[in-house]
């Protein structure tokens, strides 16, 4: 879940090219020097690199980016973004960007209040239900819902992040 409560999924079919992208990704050592709004990058995070778009040249010359492959926001330092290698640039992002169907965000800084429960690993598989056919914008409008107890759906996302504040339904 994003700071705009944008939910970010990846197909399950999608897992093993995952596993291809972050390999090729730790392939690319060649330092970006001209570092460009908008393009794609390999930015390095910890041991391992990822695949980011850069949103947002910052002040202190960091970048506010976000990683095309799982949503997540990244600032990083220039020197930690390589070229991306023409192969990673031919596969598209693997994470989907939804909007949670009926609901708004009802806080400021929705980064504060996300907490494990209701995010990343934790959360584990997910159904997810697209409610309009033929959509042409992201993101897509849907129900998200999660595993909960061993049960295939026992919890709905938009339910859970109501019940605590972080959104409002939309009247």
């Amino acid at each position: 879940v994003d700071d705009k409560a944008v939910v970010w999924v990846v197909p399950q079919t999608d897992m093993p090219r995952l596993t291809e992208v972050t390999a090729k990704c730790l392939e690319c050592n060649e330092i970006e020097s001209n570092v460009e709004v908008g393009c794609l990058y390999v930015a390095r995070q910890g041991n391992t690199r990822v695949r980011v778009r850069v949103l947002k040249s910052l002040e202190d010359g960091t970048f506010y980016a976000t990683i095309v492959d799982s949503g997540e926001v990244l600032i990083c330092n220039g020197d930690s973004l390589f070229k991306a290698s023409r192969a990673l640039l031919h596969i598209p992002p693997l994470a989907v960007p939804l909007k949670l169907y009926g609901v708004k965000k009802a806080v400021g800084d929705i980064g504060e209040y996300i907490h494990e429960d209701i995010t990343g690993p934790r959360l584990g598989l997910v159904t997810v239900m697209v409610l309009e056919e033929n959509v042409t914008a992201l993101p897509l409008p849907a129900h998200v819902l999660f595993a909960k107890s061993g049960s295939r759906c026992g919890g709905n996302l938009a339910f859970t992040m109501l019940s605590k504040g972080l959104v409002r339904v939309i009247t």
